[in-house]
């Protein structure tokens, strides 16, 4: 007997029936993005006074919580305090390329010293921004200044 296999399913006709925030844009230093300890919550067991590190973790997690640093997952802005905002809260998908388009303009990717492209071009971004943002994937556009 022959069998086949169900046709695989296409997941461009699905739609994400939630909301989207924007945060950033972070504009700082290489030196800063690449302390990657200040872009990671705080571990939820807490290290005793007196180990070695319980000084770092304080200020790692004190820094994570507050400041504008992107975490190293997206998901962790929403644990960060004061980073949402009703004006960057958005339902509809439109409006969050509006402002993503607004905000690479604005603040356009770093550019390299040897004339290459680092990053996806601004059309390139908002195709791939606007196929995957009604399926629930999120966006990032990374924006450093020395």
């Amino acid at each position: 007997m022959t069998t086949t296999a169900p046709e695989a399913p296409t997941v461009t006709g699905q739609t994400w029936a939630g909301h989207w925030h924007g945060f950033g844009p972070w504009l700082g230093s290489p030196g800063q993005y690449a302390r990657e300890g200040n872009r990671r919550p705080p571990h939820p067991v807490r290290p005793g006074p007196d180990a070695d590190f319980a000084t770092r973790y304080q200020e790692a997690g004190g820094e994570f919580a507050t400041s504008g640093l992107p975490p190293l997952m997206s998901g962790h802005w929403l644990a960060k305090q004061g980073q949402t905002a009703t004006d960057r809260t958005w339902t509809d998908a439109a409006e969050a390329l509006t402002w993503l388009k607004r905000g690479y303009t604005e603040h356009p990717p770093y550019e390299r010293t040897d004339g290459r492209q680092a990053y996806i071009s601004l059309d390139g971004k908002l195709a791939y921004a606007a196929d995957i943002l009604p399926r629930g994937v999120d966006v990032t556009s990374a924006s450093t200044r020395i």
